[in-house]
């Protein structure tokens, strides 16, 4: 198959009315990074191949199918945030660890507390997340039920937005919420795909040419990705000295290529403070503006990336549907 390499620049501003169209404020703007190549997706494409729950369901959750994650023993009380203790799911905590994100404290302290008046943000949280694994109870592993949840709630409301992105230029197709493949998944025991196990000895038997292609994470093919903390180190090395050198930083979010330059700047300027933002109804011009100069004096502190995606995401939402 031909093959074309794409590299993100920004292009977030100029197409954001589009993009939260798409995802109707569901996800973070930045996080829809295929909403850069719409229009060179429309012009090749008759339909996108997703993956999408794929790496959900060849991995595990980092729990023991034997032994519930070390922190949560059963039958432990815990205290409930609303006051007074109560029998807590063992899975509780862990749960909630895996769904709320870095940089949500400032989203909750200046647009929730104040519209949720003799409540907190986490105790809404933890009692729906205990809503959601007594929902599915019966499932008696620990990972398959912490998966589950995740596909359940999270999912819905994260990965499956993005797919409106992709019909922007092409109808996405679905292979792993095909419900033949959810139930065959539904018979296989953890300890198969932890690690990726079950994906990567497949790939190797039946397409060992793909299996030869470096993988991303490891910087090597499936055949050596084992070896990445002893050979593959002294390599490792090498090229993290080698970029130290040449100040040649490694770009991992798209939030960083999108808001830390001038045209960033100023969209960010646009959306967040110009005067008669609906957003002002919501959280102070003047919070707003101490957030954007610390975002700017340290921008990974904090986790403040992701506060300034999700800020922007609902700016742009409350001007087109709000």
């Amino acid at each position: 198959m031909p093959f074309h390499a794409f590299t993100v620049q920004p292009y977030l501003f100029e197409r954001l009315p589009l993009i939260t169209a798409c995802l109707e404020g569901f996800q973070d703007a930045t996080q829809a990074r295929q909403a850069s190549i719409t229009t060179e997706l429309g012009e090749h494409a008759d339909a996108v191949i997703a993956a999408h729950l794929g790496d959900l369901l060849f991995d595990d959750m980092g729990l023991d199918s034997a032994h519930p994650h070390e922190n949560h023993q059963n039958g432990s009380q815990r205290k409930d945030p609303a006051g007074g203790s109560a029998d807590r799911d063992p899975l509780h905590d862990y749960a909630l660890k895996k769904m709320v994100k870095g940089g949500r404290q400032w989203l909750l302290d200046n647009l929730c507390q104040r519209r949720i008046a003799g409540k907190t943000p986490a105790t809404i949280m933890s009692r729906f997340v205990a809503a959601g694994l007594n929902d599915i109870a019966t499932i008696t592993e620990p990972d398959f039920r912490m998966k589950v949840l995740k596909m359940e709630q999270w999912s819905a409301r994260w990965t499956t937005t993005s797919m409106r992105m992709f019909q922007a230029a092409a109808f996405p197709r679905l292979p792993f919420y095909d419900t033949r493949l959810i139930d065959f998944f539904c018979t296989v025991p953890t300890s198969y795909v932890r690690g990726r196990q079950m994906q990567v000895d497949y790939l190797k038997r039946y397409a060992p040419d793909l299996a030869r292609i470096t993988w991303q994470v490891y910087d090597t093919n499936l055949y050596r990705y084992r070896q990445f903390n002893t050979l593959q180190l002294p390599k490792r090395v090498v090229k993290k000295a080698w970029r130290m050198v040449v100040h040649r930083p490694v770009i991992e979010r798209n939030w960083e290529v999108q808001f830390l330059n001038e045209s960033g700047r100023r969209g960010l300027q646009h959306w967040l403070l110009r005067p008669g933002l609906r957003l002002h109804d919501f959280a102070a011009p003047r919070a707003i503006e101490d957030l954007l100069t610390a975002f700017y004096a340290a921008p990974f502190a904090e986790k403040r990336g992701y506060t300034i995606s999700m800020l922007l995401s609902f700016s742009a939402w409350l001007e087109q549907y709000g």
